[in-house]
């Protein structure tokens, strides 16, 4: 298990347009312009907050997307239990909690979705173990 993240450091950016293919998987995803440098790469659980101020529970995905080939790196948010909506041009914050695992290419699109599904489903339970400042 990777220990937790614990330099509390909220990450800040804005909300903008991907590829759209987080949505087509059924894990829709805010893509986010960082203003600053992202965490290393890899698949992480956060907290993340909107312009609204609310919290949310969130699985971040920094860096390649090799079963794309093609794709350009990425930084993007997918909050737990949100309904699909259009937050472009949103300020968002996010805070890492647990880096969960390494970018991993798979064979298949539905490959993909299991392991997000996955990652959704670990996230859920690390972040509800978790306490921040």
């Amino acid at each position: 298990m990777t220990p937790p993240i614990n330099n509390n450091t909220w990450m800040e950016g804005l909300i903008i347009h991907g590829d759209g293919r987080g949505r087509k998987l059924g894990f829709p995803t805010a893509n986010i312009q960082l203003n600053e440098d992202p965490p290393s790469d890899g698949i992480y659980a956060c907290w993340a907050r909107l312009s609204d101020g609310e919290l949310y529970q969130a699985v971040l995905h920094v860096g390649p997307r090799p079963t794309f080939p093609g794709a350009r790196n990425s930084v993007e948010l997918h909050l737990l239990n949100f309904p699909d909506q259009d937050l472009y041009g949103q300020a968002t914050s996010f805070l890492c909690v647990q880096k969960m695992r390494e970018v991993t290419k798979f064979n298949s699109s539905s490959d993909l979705s299991l392991a997000i599904r996955h990652d959704c489903e670990k996230a859920q339970q690390i972040l509800e173990n978790s306490k921040f400042d």
